[in-house]
């Protein structure tokens, strides 16, 4: 039982695409910025913890986002994984129960799909800000 939970998240180890958004994000970085702050006497980790995690926030919420909202509504990896009912996921059960029959009307199914959407709106409400910020600033060339 505790290996299914285990290898359930593997596939989540590596995205590409937070990799891609990443690296770009970090090339777009001035080495100018990374050569004053060498000669104000800093080193790799304090360049690091200090200039590119402050302007990094943006783009790993953005990042935080994507990952979350591809994790949750994974339905197939789960159901090729998990065959208990106490293991599954909240988008798997759902689907179960659609598919299984249980949801016999659209209403069911529509409030089965507000219930999954909830989540997803929570972590954008609390890395709005930051998903703003990543948004306005995409536009600016420095």
């Amino acid at each position: 039982m505790d290996r299914q939970l285990r290898g359930a998240h593997r596939p989540y180890l590596f995205n590409a695409t937070a990799i891609l958004m990443l690296r770009q994000f970090f090339l777009q970085i001035p080495q100018s910025l990374i050569d004053s702050a060498r000669m104000d006497g800093m080193g790799e980790l304090r360049i690091l913890f200090t200039i590119f995690w402050p302007l990094a926030k943006p783009v790993l919420a953005i990042v935080a986002i994507f990952t979350f909202m591809g994790s949750w509504n994974e339905v197939l990896w789960p159901l090729l994984v998990v065959r208990e009912q106490a293991l599954m996921t909240l988008p798997q059960l759902l689907t179960v129960f659609a598919l299984g029959g249980g949801a016999g009307s659209l209403g069911v199914s529509l409030a089965a799909a507000m219930v999954l959407v909830v989540p997803v709106v929570i972590a954008y409400a609390f890395l709005q800000r930051h998903f703003i910020e990543s948004m306005a600033g995409a536009g600016i060339k420095g």
